[in-house]
């Protein structure tokens, strides 16, 4: 899925395990199952940062483009958004 970062709620998936993610003036926000660990990868795959029990992220240090953001939820399934920053 691709989704761009804008003061736009998004839904990864409409099931009761559902991620929310949405961005809002270069906050980037996550809800739904408790965020265990998540990690922010650029699209040459270096790490950009890696946070544990975290339901935010500042992405106003980042630059406009590609990345992907790896969550680990608390029921252990793993997901990657593509995310693009504009």
């Amino acid at each position: 899925d691709v989704f761009l970062l804008k003061d736009v709620f998004t839904s990864i998936n409409p099931a009761s395990t559902a991620l929310s993610v949405w961005m809002k003036d270069d906050m980037l926000y996550l809800c739904g199952d408790a965020v265990q660990q998540l990690q922010l990868f650029d699209v040459n795959g270096r790490l950009m940062l890696s946070r544990q029990h975290c339901d935010k992220l500042d992405m106003s240090a980042f630059s406009e483009g590609v990345y992907l953001l790896k969550v680990w939820k608390s029921n252990q399934d793993c997901e990657i958004i593509k995310c693009i920053k504009q």
